[in-house]
């Protein structure tokens, strides 16, 4: 997180992780950005360690969609790029 202030509540956390989360659509993931809303809510009103694990794994699962940088595809092509121009 590059902004300093410090998260208050859930809700606030969730807005974070969205705004900047551009792989997410909002309509193909909008039940399980739903469910992040609905645990972020219940979790501001009022704390239960198992609210937080279902917003957790709900976190978690979106995080994991996120498209990986293959390092090694990136150099490949590169490379390739260089031997045509004879570099």
């Amino acid at each position: 997180m590059t902004d300093s202030k410090k998260v208050q509540t859930f809700n606030e956390a969730v807005e974070t992780f969205l705004a900047e989360a551009e792989w997410l659509d909002a309509k193909e993931h909008a039940p399980m950005i739903a469910g992040l809303w609905a645990c972020a809510d219940a979790l501001d009103e009022t704390f239960r360690a198992a609210t937080l694990t279902e917003m957790n794994k709900t976190y978690k699962y979106l995080l994991e969609l996120k498209p990986e940088v293959k390092v090694e595809e990136t150099v490949d092509e590169l490379e390739a790029l260089l031997q045509e121009q004879h570099v």
